[in-house]
């Protein structure tokens, strides 16, 4: 099971690089990270994940749109080759990271959700359509791509 003290460092961390980000991340930034965070914790509880799979959630949380650091398309497998980079420095077991990165590029739009788990994160990063405050992240979305796309 990845431990408390390595989840606080990859929030940690994850917080340094998307705070990074360029402010014309309107989206995609440490506040939207939270949000996906929060809710993949919530899901996965309601799931009844075990405490080791709650684990590798949140950790995959925590780095899915870390690639954005590196590039803005297809920043999935930039965040997934970042979370292995960390992960692998903190002896973190080799399956507990290929699950991460699983989850990770499971929240391409276009990618097929095979597991409970792919499917919690992809619906926590996708969770704010519906809201409320859908239609002020839609424009924050849409701005956002303007910039850099």
């Amino acid at each position: 099971m990845i431990s408390e003290s390595t989840i606080i460092e990859v929030k940690q961390y994850t917080n340094e690089l998307l705070i990074s980000l360029d402010h014309k991340y309107l989206f995609h930034n440490w506040n939207h990270t939270q949000e996906v965070v929060k809710v993949s914790m919530e899901l996965g509880k309601q799931c009844g994940l075990s405490e080791k799979d709650l684990s590798i959630l949140k950790v995959a949380a925590y780095f899915h749109d870390t690639g954005h650091v590196k590039s803005y398309t297809n920043h999935e497998e930039m965040s997934a080759w970042i979370a292995a980079e960390f992960l692998e420095i903190r002896d973190v077991a080799k399956e507990e990271i290929e699950t991460v990165k699983s989850l990770i590029l499971s929240t391409k739009l276009t990618s097929p959700c095979l597991t409970t788990m792919q499917e919690i994160l992809h619906d926590a990063d996708l969770s704010h359509i519906g809201t409320l405050d859908m239609e002020r992240r839609a424009k924050a979305l849409r701005k956002e791509w303007e910039y850099l796309l």
